[in-house]
């Protein structure tokens, strides 16, 4: 190839990737505005309250903290529910944008992009407050433990290989600690706080969680990796995510919601007079 030949193909390969960065520019702008403006990014959850549901104020505290974030970068989210299973499989098939909250595996990453943590579940061993025993998460022998069916119980747990008695509802479990039906029950700390405020108030003082939780696990936002623009869309929301931390607006979308008032916890410190050795069964 001649010296001139090769500058003039040097050139027209520049011109092409110049073209082409353009052209991709100018796509990512057209879609940002197109979601914007015309029609806003589709996310699935499932009913999960206090964190996620349809008839709570703002959707729950999750759902506001992912809308807050997205309208920082100028779109708009249509949240809608749908069971959980049917749900992970139509986003896995690239069907909506994304959807929340979902803990990460090594298995769903291969086909979704997980934003970084909104929130965290903490997953407790919840006992009735007046059962005298002392329990030791880490030897679970012998007792009756309640955990809803398809929850992955936490390693601790499954290390022990102990049977669970499994149902379909934590409010079921809840009715059968009371009962003495149960002798500890595998729950979310926040989701029994919602339920005995909402359902129960008849346990409030009558239960308390073994410190410290079993497990904390991450909640995060996924993206279906089937369509271009998830990416982006990951990217754009984990900017906007730690924009609302560093200016304590999720603390201020918290409280709203009412996740300063954790009353399994003040039901503990409440009686601890009483049964102090209760309060943190762990050394």
């Amino acid at each position: 190839m001649s010296y001139f030949r090769f500058l003039r193909t040097a050139k027209q390969r520049r011109s092409g990737s110049m073209r082409w960065a353009i052209r991709m520019t100018l796509i990512v702008l057209f879609a940002n505005h197109a979601y914007s403006e015309a029609t806003p990014i589709v996310l699935y959850a499932s009913e999960y309250p206090p964190f996620y549901a349809s008839h709570l104020a703002q959707q729950g505290v999750i759902s506001d903290i992912v809308v807050t974030a997205f309208a920082r970068t100028n779109l708009s989210v249509h949240v809608e529910f749908l069971p959980f299973r049917r749900g992970l499989t139509q986003i896995q098939e690239g069907r909506a944008d994304g959807m929340f909250a979902l803990w990460y595996s090594n298995e769903r990453a291969q086909q979704l992009w997980f934003s970084d943590a909104i929130e965290s579940n903490e997953i407790v061993l919840l006992r009735r407050i007046d059962d005298v025993r002392t329990m030791d998460p880490h030897n679970l022998h012998g007792l009756r433990i309640g955990n809803v069916r398809g929850y992955l119980p936490p390693d601790v747990i499954l290390q022990q290989n102990i049977r669970l008695n499994e149902v379909s509802l934590d409010s079921q479990l809840l009715m059968m600690l009371a009962h003495n039906r149960l002798d500890a029950i595998i729950i979310d700390r926040w989701v029994a706080n919602h339920l005995i405020t909402t359902q129960m108030p008849e346990l409030l003082g009558q239960v308390v969680a073994i410190e410290p939780p079993l497990e904390r696990k991450a909640m995060h936002v996924v993206f279906s990796k089937t369509r271009s623009h998830s990416l982006a869309l990951r990217d754009q929301f984990n900017d906007a995510l730690q924009q609302l931390r560093d200016e304590g607006i999720i603390a201020d979308i918290l409280r709203r919601h009412g996740f300063e008032h954790d009353l399994v916890t003040m039901a503990a410190e409440k009686r601890q007079n009483v049964h102090p050795h209760q309060v943190n069964a762990l050394p």
